[in-house]
């Protein structure tokens, strides 16, 4: 619904001074799990999404495997849900949006970010729509096929999206690490010269200290050049 539906003038306002900077930017989405909350989506494991809200984080991204297998990731499901997000966005005056798009070793693979690039050229007069080749599942190194399928896909995108607290090994031991999936993914950024998005601390929890490791990472492995001096490193989460 348009911002003037509500006729609070907060929200008249809010939209005329967003057509006055030329339109809304969403500056972070994961476009391709929207609308997925119902129980349709996981019933071929037998889940309720709801019934799981309160496990731990480490959980819920196991629970993203379940989501592949199913029919959030058939191509006529996955157009249908995000067009629809994409006419809700536009009439509330988005310009851009920036979305994650899983691009995994499963069922998946590259299938979701080039459903996602057929959009995003049949709708580039409507919305500039920006696509990261993102992995919710960690690297392994006696499965190389994790890395190789989201460094294509990171050749594909338009920018990179990361979350190294999915190779922490006190949570995954058999992973990588923090620090050299920081690594390898700066180093995949500066070859490609694209930006990141890091996703770190979303517990919510004054022992987590990702924020502070990724720029750790970025000071002794620097980052992706800019062309226009804008930021090609950003920390999305921080403190949720």
């Amino acid at each position: 619904m348009k911002l003037t539906n509500n006729q609070h003038p907060w929200f008249i306002k809010l939209e005329s001074e967003l057509k006055a900077l030329g339109g809304g930017f969403n500056a972070h989405l994961h476009l391709d799990r929207a609308d997925t909350l119902d129980d349709y989506y996981l019933n071929h494991v037998d889940l309720q999404p709801l019934e799981k809200s309160y496990i731990s984080l480490q959980k819920k991204h196991n629970l993203i495997n379940d989501l592949h297998s199913g029919p959030a990731y058939d191509r006529n499901d996955l157009e249908e849900r995000v067009n629809r997000n994409l006419d809700l966005m536009i009439e509330c005056g988005t310009k851009r949006a920036d979305t994650m798009v899983d691009v995994t070793a499963d069922r998946v693979q590259l299938s979701a970010l080039q459903t996602l690039m057929d959009i995003k050229e049949n709708r580039k007069h409507e919305i500039d729509l920006r696509l990261a080749s993102y992995s919710p599942l960690g690297f392994i190194d006696s499965q190389p096929e994790r890395w190789e399928i989201y460094s294509e896909g990171a050749k594909m995108a338009d920018f990179i999206g990361h979350l190294p607290e999915a190779d922490d090994k006190d949570d995954y031991p058999d992973h990588i690490g923090f620090d050299e999936s920081c690594f390898r993914v700066l180093s995949l950024a500066r070859e490609l010269n694209k930006m990141v998005h890091f996703h770190t601390d979303q517990r919510n929890l004054d022992s987590e200290s990702g924020t502070e490791r990724v720029a750790d990472a970025v000071e002794k492995h620097g980052s992706p050049s800019s062309k226009d001096g804008s930021p090609m490193i950003w920390v999305v989460h921080a403190i949720s």
